[in-house]
């Protein structure tokens, strides 16, 4: 089977959510004998030695994207990218068009099997966000973008084969909008191996993390209510304890909230150590849609978890079995700081996450998925 994935940036480096899964996708499928080609604007070196390394060919695509200015549509127009995407689609059988910002490339895909991997539901997503920011100028904005995405879908969705998405909740609220058209769902997966523990569990300091790059609003904010509210009932509970917000690009008012011996790393090349020596991973999550990656690399790091009921959506998980939930500041600090409290709680927690992880949640099977989807 011959594979065209097309991305709206080069995916590189692996610092966002939606790289990770166009990299392992692309891995994964070319690991079982396809034949898979990526096709973006722009290029990084080190990247398309990772691409080429894991037997992903790497076309040449536009130098860049489009240029920032005004538009119309709910995405800038990349005709550069639509004019490459015609010339490769033909040596394809199916194309793999990554996010919302590439369906406009769907009637250029043909003749391949048009598969739109929107990853998350923008719609869901963005109106969510609607109601919690009432400001004019924001509220205005968003509601804007909305009704261009509704129209950019009714005008693109007719042209492609399949929507996949990365949980059941995004895939239904599409399917409600879009009455016929077919919708699958392939989840996200994690290198279980990759972020497998060195060795058994052993004393630890009261350190909870959270990891996330903080550009993205959703993690910005889940880091704010961590630092703010969530400590404020966490010391009173657990004076010692310890909060570490692990990733780069933090806004200028999250500094402020740390409190003595919190901290902020910004980026850092691996977060793997600071899952291994933290004692929790908090998943403060009010905003945002979609599977959570800081989830199943906690999981697949055998770390206990606490998360939001939104933190945990899409994914098998099992309150009290493979992680606590709890919703608000309060709750959250309590769920906390009894993990902190409970080594044996922690053990547990974190032993089934990671099974959990090697049960449903390999790139493995995301692959596989995605091949039953597309007819392959």
């Amino acid at each position: 089977m011959r594979w065209l994935f097309v991305t709206a940036a080069f995916p590189w480096p692996l610092d966002h959510g939606t790289y990770l899964r166009v990299y392992h996708l692309a891995r994964t499928l070319a690991a079982g004998g396809d034949d898979v080609a990526l096709l973006a604007p722009g290029d990084d070196p080190d990247g398309r030695r990772a691409y080429a390394q894991a037997g992903v060919r790497v076309l040449d695509g536009p130098a860049a994207g489009p240029p920032p200015g005004a538009y119309r549509g709910a995405h800038p127009p990349d005709e550069a990218l639509a004019r490459a995407v015609a010339r490769r689609a033909g040596d394809a059988d199916v194309a793999v068009l990554v996010h919302a910002r590439t369906l406009q490339h769907a009637p250029a895909a043909r003749p391949a099997r048009v598969v739109a991997d929107l990853v998350d539901d923008l719609v869901v997503e963005e109106g969510r966000k609607l109601w919690r920011d009432l400001r004019p100028p924001a509220w205005a904005r968003r509601a804007q973008f909305l009704a261009r995405q509704r129209a950019c879908e009714r005008r693109l969705v007719p042209s492609i084969d399949l929507a996949t998405f990365v949980s059941d909740v995004d895939a239904r609220a599409f399917a409600r909008r879009h009455r016929g058209a077919a919708v699958g769902v392939v989840p996200n997966g994690v290198d279980a191996a990759h972020f497998a523990p060195p060795g058994p569990p052993g004393s630890v300091s009261p350190t909870v993390v959270f990891v996330g790059r903080l550009a993205h609003p959703p993690n910005a904010d889940a880091a704010r209510w961590l630092l703010g509210p969530v400590a404020s009932h966490l010391r009173r509970l657990e004076p010692a304890a310890r909060i570490v917000i692990v990733g780069g690009d933090a806004p200028p008012d999250l500094q402020a909230l740390a409190g003595p011996g919190d901290r902020i790393t910004g980026r850092v090349e691996d977060v793997r150590p600071w899952l291994w020596d933290a004692a929790a991973v908090a998943l403060p999550m009010r905003i945002g849609t979609g599977v959570k990656n800081k989830l199943l690399e906690a999981w697949a790091a055998g770390k206990a978890v606490v998360a939001t009921p939104l933190a945990c959506q899409g994914v098998p998980a099992a309150p009290g079995e493979n992680l606590l939930v709890a919703e608000g500041p309060s709750a959250l600090a309590e769920s906390i700081a009894s993990l902190l409290r409970d080594p044996a709680m922690r053990d547990r927690l974190g032993r089934r996450g990671r099974q959990t992880v090697l049960d449903h949640l390999t790139w493995q099977a995301a692959g596989a998925a995605l091949r039953r989807l597309a007819g392959a």
